[in-house]
Parts: C-alpha cells; sequence; structure tokens
C-alpha cells in the first residue's frame, strides 16, 4: 500500500537510475494528489535518511510482488518498512490531507509514537 501512496504524490523508484524519481503519470488512467486536492512531493525536501527508507521500502515491494521468491537481504527493504510507512504517512498528511482541507486522526500509533 505504501508503494501506491507514495506512486500517486509523485515518488517512484527508478533502478536503472538507483535513485527516487517523479512518478511517470498516465493522464487517462493514474490519480495523482493533485486530483484530490494535494500536491506532489518535490523528492529533493525529502532527507536523504527518508529517501533511502523510501528507496528501500519501494524495491522491496517491487521486487516482492513481481518475484515471490526473492529474499531482499540486500536492501532489508521488509526491516525499514516501519519507518517507511511512517514517512509514508507524514507526505500524505502534508501533501495530501492538509492541503485538501483533511485532518488525518490517528487511531492506532505509529512506531516512534510508543512510549514504553
Amino acid at each position: 500500500m505504501a508503494r501506491a501512496f507514495l506512486n500517486m504524490l509523485g515518488i517512484s523508484y527508478s533502478r536503472t537510475k538507483a535513485k527516487l524519481v517523479r512518478t511517470s503519470f498516465k493522464p487517462d488512467d493514474d490519480i495523482t494528489a493533485i486530483e484530490l486536492g494535494g500536491q506532489l512531493v518535490d523528492i529533493d525536501s525529502i532527507s536523504e535518511t527518508d529517501q533511502d527508507i523510501i528507496k528501500r521500502v519501494l524495491v522491496q515491494a517491487n521486487k516482492a510482488t513481481a518475484h515471490i521468491t526473492w529474499s531482499d537481504y540486500l536492501m532489508d527493504g521488509w526491516q525499514c518498512l516501519p519507518e517507511g510507512v511512517e514517512i509514508t504517512l507524514n507526505l500524505l498528511r502534508s501533501h495530501l490531507y492538509e492541503p485538501a482541507g483533511y485532518s488525518m486522526e490517528q487511531t492506532w500509533h505509529l512506531p516512534s509514537e510508543i512510549t514504553e
């Protein structure tokens, strides 16, 4: 699901460039944050650490859906998933929900919000 949300916000991973790139949208098929009252994310505004986590999550999602026997031991994508979900939710909040005039009330807690 994170991959779909990130793509809608304009964030994709290019295997050939080995970095995050602007999603190539198909005008007749794809819905973007803009159509929903939001804005696309400027990838350069994302910290290098968060870009690395997003990259790992996207590579994991791309590989896992296409190759069910693939192991992500080189990318550690599944290990970054909690952080990747949190980054994705924060980007959704700042680039879609808030610009469109909605709030994102949480009924559960992100891993970073749990204190013991």
